[in-house]
């Protein structure tokens, strides 16, 4: 049976330790910038309305407005299309968007673990990835970790010719654990476990990246001749962004607060801001290990990235498809500036403990 973090204690955070930045000027009067997410207002994103929240855009001189997305290779083509400058998206859709020939540029990194993985019920009578033979498994195919299930099935010993395999629309995945149609679904954590969990379904996750398989989560993306051009307005959104995330991470009740401030919807919804909670949660928890932090939240780690390129081109890129050199998709040059203490790292371990149990 899970429990649940009190109010009390979500409310206190973690240490408190504000980070000092330079505010660049970009411009004599407000920049208007329309950028776009991976989805709809979730724990995933919950710190740029934060930013938004908090006049971490504002004091930059920006005008944020932030539009709903249907994915995160939808997002990366609404960037390189130029419908928007930036959005928040998973980098390996920015990657699969740069091989067809339309290069986008990662800004800096929000997460250190995608949280891709297979869901299964506690109840299910699935206690390792072994288990799921004989079993169904359903997976919708558009779904960023579907290209990389047969890699993680084959690196926890686990043949899928032995599951019975369901093609499940995005808005029925869940469902279909719930209502037990299914035994498993490949999902992100972050974004399906919190629905479940407010429905009282218990469940165990197996994530890719304890397979050997990691990759990155979302990531503040835009194209290369924006970076050039507007080097400024870069380095503003990425600042703003990863303010945010800092200010959550210390401070997540405040945080919540502040979210459900920008997303009335979620405020108004008992279970939507506790979804909410155990987005972020999840997302937090699976990326502190990380050694990136140790350079600033948002660092990208050049080795890694490289690796995680090579899996897009192996396992989601068609023919064709051709990866620019990868030195020239991403930049560090904007992050470094908002970090997390050794102290803030302990304390942060220690108050999103409890959502340890949805992602492993």
């Amino acid at each position: 049976m899970k429990t649940s973090m009190s109010r009390r204690k979500f409310l206190s955070g973690v240490a408190a330790g504000a980070s000092v930045l330079a505010m660049p000027a970009i411009g004599k009067g407000p920049i208007k910038v329309q950028m776009t997410q991976a989805g709809v207002p979730d724990g995933s994103g919950m710190f740029l309305y934060v930013a938004k929240n908090k006049g971490y855009f504002k004091e930059r001189g920006i005008d944020i407005s932030i539009g709903r997305g249907t994915g995160s290779i939808a997002a990366a083509q609404n960037v390189a299309s130029r419908n928007f400058d930036f959005a928040l998206a998973a980098g390996s859709a920015a990657f699969l968007q740069s091989a067809k020939g339309t290069p986008l540029v990662q800004l800096g990194v929000a997460q250190y673990d995608s949280t891709m993985g297979v869901a299964v019920r506690r109840d299910g009578g699935i206690d390792s990835p072994k288990d799921l033979a004989g079993k169904t498994l359903g997976s919708t195919v558009t779904s960023g970790e579907y290209p990389f299930l047969d890699l993680w099935a084959n690196n926890v010993g686990l043949d899928l010719s032995q599951v019975t395999r369901l093609q499940l629309d995005y808005q029925v995945r869940n469902r279909g654990l719930l209502t037990k149609e299914v035994d498993a679904i490949s999902a992100f954590a972050g974004s399906s476990i919190p629905s479940l969990a407010v429905q009282n379904v218990d469940t165990k996750f197996f994530p890719y990246s304890r397979a050997d398989l990691l990759l990155y989560g979302l990531s503040l993306i835009t194209r290369p001749d924006k970076l050039k051009d507007d080097r400024e307005l870069c380095k503003a959104m990425t600042e703003a962004m990863l303010e945010g995330l800092g200010f959550s991470i210390r401070k997540p009740g405040e945080a919540l607060d502040a979210f459900s401030a920008e997303v009335k919807e979620i405020g108004m919804s008992k279970s939507g801001r506790r979804q909410t909670e155990i987005g972020f949660g999840i997302y937090t928890i699976m990326s502190l290990d990380a050694p990136e932090l140790e350079k600033g939240l948002g660092w990208q780690d050049p080795e890694s990235l490289k690796k995680q390129a090579d899996l897009v081109m192996k396992y989601a890129a068609e023919e064709g498809d051709t990866l620019p050199d990868v030195d020239q998709l991403f930049t560090n040059d904007f992050v470094g500036n908002v970090r997390l203490t050794a102290d803030e790292i302990a304390a942060a371990k220690k108050n999103f403990a409890e959502y340890k149990q949805y992602a492993a």
